[in-house]
């Protein structure tokens, strides 16, 4: 039977997926503006909104961030703090632009000291443990390119895909019954009410 899911995240749109991703992202295409700006600040380096202005005002023309943020540097017009922590960052994005992507992503979780982060984000330990697993599973899908152009080519054609299930009509609606109430539904079959579980045994 054909069927959606209700409120659902994709692996694609999870919070550390798309943090690493922006990391490759903003190595291989720069002129993304919007992947390196989302991981200018993650993890946490002191770049306010008051730096990325400052930034933005060096460029010139067809200028990307990334050029200007490079040009930000060499004139070293920003505080010693916020110049070490970006000369670290395009350092880093440098370096991974031509490494093989499971290598790239195992380069920018030791260098950005991301895990760590993502401790200190997750709620709980389980959150945490969650969220690394999704980590280990993306290193493990991208093991399966030669290039990080071409994994992030197949990543972005996966949430094209999703984007247009979603759109599509066609399917039974699943989701939590948590999640379904208030929605107004002609017929709703709640499955799987085996006692202890519906109501649950606590």
């Amino acid at each position: 039977i054909p069927y959606k899911m209700l409120g659902s995240k994709g692996f694609f749109e999870r919070k550390e997926i798309l943090d690493i991703t922006c990391y490759l992202t903003a190595a291989v295409f720069e002129k993304d503006d919007v992947s390196l700006e989302r991981i200018l600040n993650i993890p946490k380096r002191g770049i306010g909104p008051g730096t990325i202005k400052k930034i933005n005002q060096m460029r010139s023309g067809e200028m990307g961030l990334l050029d200007a943020v490079r040009k930000s540097l060499e004139e070293k017009v920003l505080p010693d703090k916020v110049y070490r922590a970006l000369k670290t960052l395009v350092a880093l994005l440098d370096d991974i632009k031509t490494m093989l992507p499971d290598a790239a992503i195992r380069e920018v979780l030791e260098r950005s000291n991301y895990l760590d982060y993502l401790q200190k984000y997750s709620k709980t330990g389980s959150d945490y443990t969650a969220r690394e697993e999704n980590l280990d599973q993306l290193m493990f899908s991208s093991s399966q390119y030669s290039t990080l152009l071409d994994f992030l080519e197949d990543a972005s054609l996966v949430k094209e895909d999703k984007e247009e299930q979603d759109d599509s009509d066609k399917g039974v609606s699943l989701s939590t019954m948590h999640s379904s109430k208030g929605l107004e539904f002609y017929a709703v079959f709640v499955v799987g009410c085996e006692e202890n579980l519906l109501p649950h045994w606590k």
